[in-house]
């Protein structure tokens, strides 16, 4: 299947209008009506200007130089896309949140992910034994949302005349701002309102029609950050989508997001409900921008305050080549190599920062200790497990690229392979690092 127009622009073909008999599924909200009519997906856009923020800092052209761009441009070209478009897509899908995680702040996390795509054993931060793994902070976590990849705004038009109107409030959105801006916030609250009222009107006693508003209310909630209420509203969207046997992807995926803010999560089961998620609508074109909305969490976790661990990753990670999505799997799991090559990047620096500290209190503290040698662990875990991904990605076939793309996704995932093979040699060297940290300590 050549994956086309699959970012901004969809082109998908369903005989039917919104009102199927499923109306809590990513096709009811986001496949256009018409036929084989290319959509603009407007708020998408906002996604890509954020990305553009985050990497470049308001520049025309990426400021992160060489692999970074290299495979942000890979995966854009593989989406139908050339030159600096290609490139902006290919690094919003790569995210950035979970990059900028564990205390780093925006730039540093732009300075892990150019160094861990380049190799380097030098410190790049100033990584403290407190970095990661810390408390838990759910404002922090809000407010580090603003820069991951989120879910579009609907694009379906037609539907009920209310759902119309809430279509056109949202027709207003400042598409070059990010959908958390104040303008852009205060219309998708006057949507919200417009939405409760139909909610709550007498003609949605016709459950097909609640449920949809409800999968709506959710959904705009989520994307404005509203985590918790959205969570709820999904969950109703949840019940009501059972009580018509209906597909309930849509508001489980909001659901199943929104959960990985709680402070206590299960992550086992959230993994499952994500995986069902994907694979009980395989077709769906957003399906990168899921796994990398959902991972960028799933890190943040990982990296902030140990609620996530390697195993957590990995099950997602290994969602992203399931034979029924084959059609994704290069660009998920490009991203998901990107992901753990930062990873593995944070564990190298925690590793080297800890170990060459002339820091006295910290040489003598037995918490540098244990958090050099945890530090090893999940270095040594990333690396097997990366390792194990890696091999995926490179039996993957290139059949739906033209030869252009083809050579340069060809020469991406080559560096790929390099990049891993450095990074396995340097454990060598880690483990010396800890192993005379240990020696002269205490």
């Amino acid at each position: 299947m050549k994956i086309q127009y699959f970012f901004i622009i969809l082109l998908f073909l369903i005989p039917d209008i919104i009102y199927a008999a499923e109306v809590a599924t990513f096709e009811a909200f986001y496949t256009e009506s018409l036929g084989w009519t290319p959509l603009i997906l407007a708020s998408l856009i906002a996604v890509v200007i954020g990305a553009i923020v985050f990497f470049t800092g308001g520049l025309a052209s990426p400021l992160v130089a060489g692999p970074t761009a290299a495979i942000g441009t890979m995966i854009g070209n593989m989406l139908g896309y050339s030159g600096i478009v290609a490139t902006n897509v290919g690094l919003a899908l790569l995210g950035g949140g979970s990059i900028a995680s564990g205390g780093l702040g925006i730039l540093g996390g732009t300075v892990v992910i150019t160094a861990a795509l380049t190799f380097s054993t030098e410190l790049i931060t100033n990584y403290a034994i407190e970095s990661y793994q810390s408390s838990y902070n759910q404002s922090a976590f809000i407010e580090q949302s603003k820069t991951m990849v989120n879910l579009p705004l609907p694009v379906n038009k037609e539907g009920s005349e209310s759902y119309e109107a809430v279509m056109k409030i949202l027709q207003k959105i400042d598409k070059e701002q990010p959908l958390f801006y104040p303008n852009n916030k205060v219309i998708i609250n006057e949507a919200l309102r417009v939405s409760n009222k139909s909610i709550n009107s007498e003609w949605t006693k016709v459950e097909d029609k609640k449920l949809q508003f409800i999968t709506l209310k959710a959904l705009l909630l989520a994307s404005i950050g509203e985590y918790k209420s959205a969570k709820a509203i999904a969950k109703d969207s949840i019940i009501y989508a059972k009580r018509r046997s209906y597909q309930k992807t849509l508001p489980m995926f909001i659901y199943v997001l929104c959960s990985l803010y709680d402070e206590k999560i299960d992550v086992n089961k959230a993994n499952n409900y994500f995986k069902e998620v994907i694979l009980k609508e395989p077709d769906n074109l957003l399906i990168p921008i899921l796994f990398a909305a959902y991972l960028d969490r799933l890190i943040y976790r990982y990296t902030s305050d140990g609620a996530v661990n390697e195993a957590h990753i990995k099950q997602v990670t290994l969602i992203a080549a399931n034979k029924n999505i084959k059609q994704y799997a290069i660009v998920n799991l490009s991203a998901v190599m990107v992901r753990y090559f930062t990873l593995i990047k944070l564990r190298q620096q925690a590793i080297t920062a800890i170990a060459n500290t002339t820091n006295e209190a910290i040489r003598n503290s037995p918490k540098a200790l244990n958090k050099l040698g945890s530090s090893m662990t999940s270095y040594n875990k990333l690396l097997k497990d990366a390792q194990q991904i890696l091999k995926i990605l490179l039996r993957q076939k290139l059949e739906h690229l033209d030869s252009k793309h083809k050579q340069n996704t060809i020469n991406e995932l080559k560096n790929f392979h390099s990049l891993m093979n450095k990074y396995v040699l340097d454990e060598e060297r880690l483990s010396i690092l800890v192993e005379s940290f240990s020696k002269k300590s205490f």
